[in-house]
């Protein structure tokens, strides 16, 4: 398959601005071209724009795009509609897909997150999941993550990189306390679901009665409020 042609210098990753400022960065200093696919705010709500990213694609000849899934900072829990969208364009197109999920724990009810490689078996091949415990069970301090990539030679690429930048070494402690969060701790996460939750109603409501001059786009997911 086409996708796992060599990225190289001047290829072209799109984003969904406004989003987590680090993709931008990421980006540039990998010597890639950045392409911007803007979500449209429509009746206080983040929209994804097809129509756009069709065209920026087709336009740009893009490699990759870098997914948000549920979206930092609007807080979208991007319904299974709108990801099934989503994948047909990055199919059609021959697109790599990372999609960073590290919120995927955090979505209020009644949304449901539905992770992206679920959408359609052929998005397996072509999807590098970004996970982590860090938002979830507060644990950033500890700096553990974790990537699904489903394509072994896409897998293999990016363990060759993560051995040559020596970042392959696994901090025991971090590892036991992420083992930890993920068993037990199913109460503790409900808890603070129903706590982040009550923050958006009392943030929501606050701005509303006392800071007009300001809108708040309420948040389906996340802990972030924008």
């Amino acid at each position: 398959m086409n996708t796992l042609k060599r990225l190289s210098r001047l290829d072209r990753i799109i984003i969904q601005p406004p989003v987590y400022a680090p993709f931008f960065k990421a980006i540039k200093e990998n010597q890639r071209e950045l392409v911007k696919n803007p979500l449209k705010l429509i009746n206080g709500k983040y929209e994804m724009d097809f129509e756009d990213l069709t065209e920026k694609v087709q336009s740009s000849q893009a490699k990759m795009l870098i997914l948000c899934s549920p979206h930092n900072p609007v807080g979208r829990v991007w319904s299974r509609s709108e990801l099934e969208r989503l994948s047909q364009i990055c199919i059609e197109h021959d697109l790599i897909v990372v999609s960073d999920e590290i919120h995927a724990d955090l979505v209020l009810t009644p949304h449901k997150h539905v992770p992206f490689t679920m959408i359609a078996p052929e998005l397996e091949d072509r999807t590098i999941v970004c996970m982590a415990p860090s938002k979830t069970f507060n644990m950033a301090g500890l700096a553990t993550s974790f990537i699904m990539i489903p394509n072994q030679e896409l897998r293999e690429k990016f363990n060759s990189y993560m051995e040559k930048a020596h970042l392959t070494m696994i901090n025991p402690f971090s590892l036991t306390a992420a083992d930890a969060a993920y068993r037990y701790g199913d109460d503790w996460l409900d808890q603070v679901l129903d706590y982040i939750k009550c923050n958006v109603e009392y943030l929501t409501d606050y701005i509303q009665r006392r800071i007009s001059q300001l809108s708040v786009v309420v948040p389906e997911g996340t802990y972030l409020a924008w």
